[in-house]
């Protein structure tokens, strides 16, 4: 995570007093505060961590693994445990140092070698452009995170450092970018677990980075403005601590004031200039803080009871928290020394969590097991999007919209609460109630009253909605919705939809042209043509064939060509020897890899010369092989880094998701997959950058056992162009 540009550099003794410094600073906080931490492993990932990255330094020059404590110390105030403090000081060494998965994990154990590995980036590739590489990076983190939270804990922690340190950075692009980037998804990643002071920090160095001087200007101005409220504040703590003592509730009272980057926001909001920062009304709040839920209603009854409350300012989020965790009585009230004071009543524990969201009640036991239904439901449905797309632009979408804190709680007929961002539609409700019950909704009911199904809802509202016998989604109602799950059910039925059309057009095109070649046996040769135009089914073909992927032109060659050839093989016999040769393999001859056999690693192959310097690969019993032709012995070693294997694998999801996996463990960054989404296809494409014979034949013969009459399992290889290996 080289936010602010780590270089190879000769630490020296003044900087290494720095790190030592920093590592007696996360360790007496261990011992002083969080003794559930063992130290004793802490040193050991700070020693293996020192080592890793020594010579490695950050824009501001001081050593690389300084960041990496820092990052730690961060983490021990989220109150994790001992696996999470480790993987902190560890979250580089894979991206920075040579270190292995493997090593790691025999080094620390599993849990902290996979929690690194979800923090490790994608690496560069000659193959990814810098927009597919960061999608692919973020899609990785954001996968890793569904199956433990304490991942994203250790990226905001990560972001949150290197923003304090981001004035070190030269280049005002990468600064701006940076900054952008943590407005866009770490803000809202901090709001939607609720860690409020990770959140207004984090929006304020930003704030600051794309416009120093307009922050300068508003900090300035609020500085001023809060001098002048300084009396007002002293003397509504007093009245609201009297209206608590006639009313026989023990409770602490105390100030906040805004912070610079939510006063911008506020005064861009209304369209006011930074000189007019006293119309706001709201610069400085009051929190009242009780003992009990009972006391916290009690409050706001005393405080209604004595002063004017305003209108539509009252809100009760301790019976419909906010799917971060968060709980409060919000109101706003006149007649206070002639100014409106906004008011929040709460309890102690839910003053906790109001500031630190998730790390104020974790109890870490695996994976999500201290998350709330709400926040494993937003983790799982990004997941399960995430899953199904490589498109960077996609990938960011659903992002987005996934990170958007939830801002409104609806509830259902039968009492179930449904919590949704701010701008949500009946629509939206409907596919959060259920995909069927989105994808049929005709009209609904809002409140007793019957609305539009694009009608906005708002917080508290009770929905009701109907469905009919049909699907009746379309596209414009890709318009009325905000939610991730919305937007992929309606585009997924639209697509399909579509796709079933083109493919019955393309079915009706490849038959009439088997037909016109008088082909006999048609399942059998269209199964010939899947090889050799590498799709996984029939219906994919159809669909290529349906869109003029493959036009109708080159279908008729291929098929004329297989026609001649399924003849040939009828009547000649396979050469007994084929003639041996002395060529030696031409390290620069363009390799190509011909339909006819399609051989794999591990296969036994050989090499035939074509003009231009051109060599065919074919396994050694090939029946295309003439006698008079010239071959060249070819081994696997001399080929593989130009060539990618393709298993395709057909079946239903659960039963292909363990070789998914397995693929994952074995070839780890070098495995992409890709899901159809209309079937229940999967291709697992893996990279072999390095011929390893023997981790190959397990995984291919895991995919044989794993095959039965649920799923087929074909596999083929592709040859990329030698400008992009």
């Amino acid at each position: 995570m080289k936010h602010n540009g780590s270089e190879v550099s000769q630490v020296n003794n003044s900087t290494e007093v720095l790190v030592d410094e920093a590592v007696d600073k996360l360790l007496s906080m261990i011992r002083e505060r969080f003794q559930n931490i063992d130290e004793d492993a802490v040193r050991k990932a700070v020693s293996v961590a020192r080592n890793l990255h020594s010579g490695q330094t950050r824009s501001s020059g001081e050593p690389y693994v300084l960041h990496c404590i820092e990052v730690a110390i961060i983490v021990l105030q989220f109150n994790l445990n001992t696996k999470a403090v480790v993987a902190a000081v560890l979250h580089d060494v894979l991206e920075d140092s040579s270190v292995t998965f493997q090593e790691l994990k025999t080094l620390f154990g599993e849990k902290e070698a996979e929690l690194v590995d979800g923090l490790t980036k994608v690496k560069k590739d000659a193959y990814l452009d810098a927009a597919f590489r960061y999608s692919q990076s973020m899609k990785k983190f954001l996968l890793a995170a569904a199956d433990d939270i304490i991942i994203l804990l250790i990226k905001l922690a990560d972001r949150l450092h290197n923003m304090r340190t981001l004035h070190f950075i030269r280049k005002s692009k990468k600064i701006e970018r940076i900054a952008r980037e943590t407005l866009k998804i770490y803000v809202p990643l901090a709001e939607k677990l609720g860690i409020e002071w990770c959140k207004n920090e984090l929006a304020n160095l930003a704030s600051s980075a794309l416009d120093a001087a307009l922050h300068k200007r508003v900090v300035q101005r609020l500085n001023s403005v809060k001098q002048k409220y300084l009396k007002d504040k002293d003397r509504i703590l007093n009245i609201l601590d009297e209206v608590m003592v006639k009313h026989g509730i023990k409770a602490v009272i105390v100030c906040r004031e805004k912070d610079p980057y939510s006063v911008l926001c506020k005064i861009k909001e209304k369209g006011i200039p930074v000189e007019s920062i006293n119309q706001l009304h709201d610069i400085l709040g009051f929190r009242i803080l009780t003992n009990t839920v009972k006391e916290c209603y009690l409050a706001l009854f005393a405080v209604h009871a004595t002063y004017t409350a305003i209108p539509g300012r009252i809100k009760d989020y301790i019976s419909m928290p906010k799917s971060n965790g968060y709980q409060s009585l919000h109101t706003s009230i006149a007649n206070v020394l002639e100014i409106p004071i906004e008011i929040q009543i709460r309890t102690f524990d839910m003053h906790k969590v109001a500031e630190n969201g998730i790390a104020a009640h974790w109890r870490y036991k695996s994976g999500m097991g201290c998350v709330s239904d709400i926040s494993k439901e937003w983790l799982l449905e990004l997941d399960h999007a995430l899953w199904r797309t490589d498109s960077p632009e996609t990938i960011m979408e659903y992002v987005e919209r996934s990170i958007s804190p939830s801002a409104i709680s609806c509830f259902s007929p039968a009492g179930k609460t449904v919590s949704l961002p701010e701008g949500a539609t009946v629509l939206d409700f409907a596919f959060a109630i259920h995909s069927d019950v989105g994808l049929k909704c005709i009209k609904a009911s809002v409140n007793s009253v019957e609305v539009p199904i694009t009608h906005v809802l708002a917080n508290g509202d009770s929905v009701h909605v109907f469905t009919g016998q049909q699907i009746s989604a379309k596209l414009d109602w890709l318009n009325a919705v905000t939610t991730t799950k919305a937007v992929r059910k309606i585009r997924k039925y639209l697509k399909a939809q579509g796709k079933m059309s083109i493919i019955e057009v393309g079915k009706g095109q490849l038959l009439s042209v088997l037909k016109k070649h008088r082909i006999e046996y048609v399942v059998e040769f269209i199964n010939v043509l899947m090889d050799s135009f590498h799709v996984m089914t029939r219906a994919e073909l159809y669909y290529l064939v349906g869109c003029g992927k493959i036009r109708v032109s080159k279908l008729d060659k291929v098929v004329l060509s297989k026609k001649i050839f399924a003849d040939m093989s009828a009547t000649r016999k396979m050469p007994e020897k084929i003639r041996e040769s002395r060529a030696i393999f031409d390290a620069k001859a363009t390799i190509t890899f011909p339909n006819c056999c399609n051989p794999l690693p591990l296969d036994e192959i050989i090499g035939i010369r074509r003009r231009d310097n051109v060599l065919e690969i074919h396994m050694k019993n090939c029946m295309r092989i003439m006698e008079d032709e010239e071959t060249v012995n070819v081994k696997w070693s001399d080929i593989i880094k130009k060539v990618v294997l393709s298993i395709s694998i057909i079946g239903e999801a659960e039963e292909a998701l363990e070789l998914i996996k397995l693929a994952f463990a074995m070839f780890g960054q070098c495995v992409n997959v890709e899901v159809y989404e209309n079937s229940a296809s999967f291709r697992i494409n893996i990279r072999i950058s390095e011929f390893q014979d023997s981790m190959l034949q397990h995984f291919i013969d895991s995919c044989k056992r794993k095959a039965g009459k649920a799923m087929k399992i074909s596999s083929y290889v592709r040859i990329k162009s030698f400008s992009r290996l």
